[in-house]
């Protein structure tokens, strides 16, 4: 994660997944997979 985003995750725990996403192909690139974690409240 540190190395792709500059983002640590929390240790321990990770952060809970929701979810996975496929996208089809575009491009140079044959498809794309997107993670999304739940990061919890928002604050004012």
């Amino acid at each position: 994660m540190l190395e792709e985003t500059g983002l640590t995750l929390p240790q321990p725990p990770p952060p809970p997944l929701l979810a996975l996403l496929f996208v089809a192909a575009s491009g140079e690139w044959p498809f794309k997979v997107g993670v999304v974690f739940d990061g919890g409240e928002l604050t004012e």
